[in-house]
């Protein structure tokens, strides 16, 4: 009579195969499960605990738990009241949350342990669960996106609006690179792919600056050492965009320019009021009127296009 029990239950409100993103909580709702042996016939002052644990995924079909020396978290299962086995696990306390986890692949487990008899009541229950990184790391293939994960800036992003409505997003076939040179005083872009060889931008640096392939250099900043120095490593001439991760990069990438005479960066053509030259590569900045055509250089007023009206004419 009353009621019984035959194992642990382990779920997570995040489905059959949860995904949490790095940093925010990951839930488990812990329970003793109903029917089996009745709690009424087990022997007198047994002491049963339910423990829930947690371990790196490794791929293994099975794994050791050990409930005593590795579980997060083990509380009494069965209490005895009056010589009566009463269930003591409260639905108000069955809940886990698991923070600080590392990215990769994880298994939280479950089990009830008679700690007399040193063994476990029932099968362990097992939940498998990946840990992903704070910000989407992007690649060229299309790849889902977790609820509450941040996306880079410049991916392209896809919602499928007839399934199950989940984002995607991935790099564009082509995307814009654009990097400053500070000895032409200028900036550099062009239009990469995947398959885009270093060795390739490089020679289109060199055209860009009117030089010889071999005076510039791409480098990628390795971060601050020690003493405040920083590293950098120059780019391999048969590394792609992909390989190198250029687009994952683009804040630590610079572009060198050797000093040697031979490297020099020749005078950009035609010349402004300021002093300063204007390359044949970049269009002039202009200002829109107020009918929404470029303005002429030489005069403040507005155009008017052909496609809109005439000027009302003058007050008599």
């Amino acid at each position: 009579a009353g009621l019984s029990f035959q194992g642990a239950v382990l779920e997570s409100p995040l489905g059959a195969s949860p995904v949490v993103v790095e940093g925010h909580p990951f839930p488990l709702t812990l329970g003793v499960g109903q029917g089996g042996r009745g709690k009424d016939d087990l022997p007198q002052g047994v002491s049963i605990r339910l423990c829930v644990g947690l371990r790196q995924h490794d791929d293994a079909d099975s794994f050791e738990i050990h409930p005593v020396e590795g579980s997060l978290r083990c509380e009494p299962a069965v209490e005895w009241l009056n010589g009566s086995a009463v269930l003591a696990w409260r639905r108000e306390a069955s809940q886990v949350q698991l923070t600080g986890l590392a990215v990769g692949r994880h298994v939280a487990w479950a089990v009830l342990y008679d700690t007399e008899q040193q063994h476990a009541v029932g099968e362990a229950q097992v939940l498998r669960f990946h840990v992903v990184p704070r910000v989407l790391d992007p690649s060229y293939e299309w790849q889902g996106i977790a609820d509450g994960q941040e996306v880079p800036a410049g991916l392209e992003v896809h919602m499928d609006l007839w399934h199950d409505s989940r984002r995607r997003a991935r790099i564009p076939p082509s995307w814009r690179l654009q990097l400053w040179v500070a000895p032409a005083s200028r900036f550099f872009r062009q239009d990469v792919t995947r398959t885009s060889s270093i060795l390739w931008l490089r020679e289109s640096v060199a055209s860009f600056l009117e030089l010889p392939v071999e005076c510039v250099t791409f480098r990628v900043s390795l971060g601050n050492q020690e003493g405040g120095q920083e590293y950098t490593q120059e780019l391999d001439d048969a590394a792609t965009a992909e390989t190198a991760r250029l687009f994952q990069r683009q804040r630590d990438l610079t572009l060198e320019v050797a000093g040697r005479e031979t490297c020099k960066v020749p005078p950009r053509r035609g010349h402004l009021r300021s002093g300063r030259t204007l390359s044949s590569l970049e269009a002039p900045r202009r200002d829109l009127g107020r009918e929404g055509s470029a303005a002429s250089p030489s005069s403040s007023q507005p155009t008017t296009s052909g496609l809109l009206a005439p000027p009302p004419p003058p007050h008599t």
